[in-house]
C-alpha cells in the first residue's frame, strides 16, 4: 500500500481514527443500555419489595386492631365482673359470720 502524498496519509488516519471512535461510541452505547436494564431489574425488585411490606404492615395493624379490640372488650367485661364478685365476696362474708 503505497501513499501518493501526505493527503492520502491524512484520510486514512482520520478514517481510522473515526473507525475507533465509531467502534468507542457503540461500546459505550451497548454497556449504557446493560447499566440501564439493571437499574431496571432493581426498580422492579425494589417495588415488589415495597409492596410486599406494604402488606405486610397492612397486615400486623390489623393484627393490632384485632388485638386491641379484644383486650377492650375484656378490660369492659372485667370492669363489670368487679362489682358483682364484691357482692358475692360480702354475701359470703356474712354468711360466715352468721354461723
Amino acid at each position: 500500500m503505497y501513499f501518493i502524498n501526505t493527503r492520502d496519509l491524512l484520510f486514512v488516519t482520520l478514517s481510522l481514527g473515526i473507525a475507533f471512535l465509531v467502534i468507542f461510541l457503540c461500546l459505550l452505547i451497548y454497556q449504557l443500555l446493560q447499566v440501564l436494564k439493571n437499574v431496571e431489574e432493581i426498580t422492579k425488585n425494589f417495588v415488589d419489595v415495597s409492596k410486599d411490606a406494604s402488606h405486610t404492615s397492612r397486615l400486623l395493624t390489623q393484627g393490632v386492631d384485632a388485638l386491641s379490640d379484644k383486650v377492650s372488650k375484656i378490660s369492659l367485661f372485667l370492669a363489670n365482673l368487679g362489682p358483682i364478685v364484691q357482692e358475692v365476696i360480702k354475701t359470703r362474708q356474712k354468711k360466715n359470720k352468721k354461723k
